[in-house]
């Protein structure tokens, strides 16, 4: 379940952040894994992949507003310009949802990579998909003769079946 509350364990979790202005919806992140510490001032999280640590805010509800001036007041705007963009205050949120990971997956658990393989062959896609990043289980199986499945969530997602050179059609 996700949740805007500080995380009482020390761990890793799905962050996902939402961004307002002025109230209204502006961006979500797709879901990131970051560790969190929340024993630290700021609950001190370092997304995973990456050597700059990020800070999310002190305080029980996982939310930050700050206001400030729209735009910039500059040297060559009138005075009425510069006062109008002095009133125009944007407020924009940060909202910070946290699910926790019950068992990492990526747990310092390495796998040997699959060596370069080219095939010609007939390839399906099985499913439908949304453009844009998916959260799930992913799966891939290669058979002896050279046919893949690729599953996501438990459905086959790609199956390709390669061609039987010495006859000349595709491996059913």
């Amino acid at each position: 379940m996700w949740t805007t509350k500080r995380p009482g364990e020390e761990g890793h979790y799905w962050v996902v952040i939402k961004y307002f202005i002025d109230g209204k919806l502006a961006n979500t992140t797709e879901p990131e894994v970051w560790y969190i510490n929340p024993d630290g001032h700021y609950g001190c999280c370092g997304q995973l992949g990456t050597d700059d640590p990020q800070e999310i805010p002190d305080g029980e509800d996982l939310i930050e507003e700050v206001d400030y001036q729209r735009e910039p007041v500059y040297c060559w705007d009138n005075e009425e310009s510069a006062q109008q963009k002095r009133n125009d205050i944007v407020t924009q949120r940060w909202e910070y949802w946290i699910k926790p990971i019950i068992e990492p997956v990526f747990d310092e658990k390495y796998i040997d990579p699959y060596p370069v393989l080219h095939q010609e062959g007939s390839m399906s896609v099985e499913m439908e998909v949304k453009t844009g990043g998916h959260f799930g289980d992913v799966g891939i199986q290669i058979a002896r003769d050279g046919r893949i499945w690729l599953c996501y969530n438990g459905q086959a997602f790609i199956r390709f079946k390669p061609m039987d050179m010495k006859v000349g059609k595709v491996i059913l």
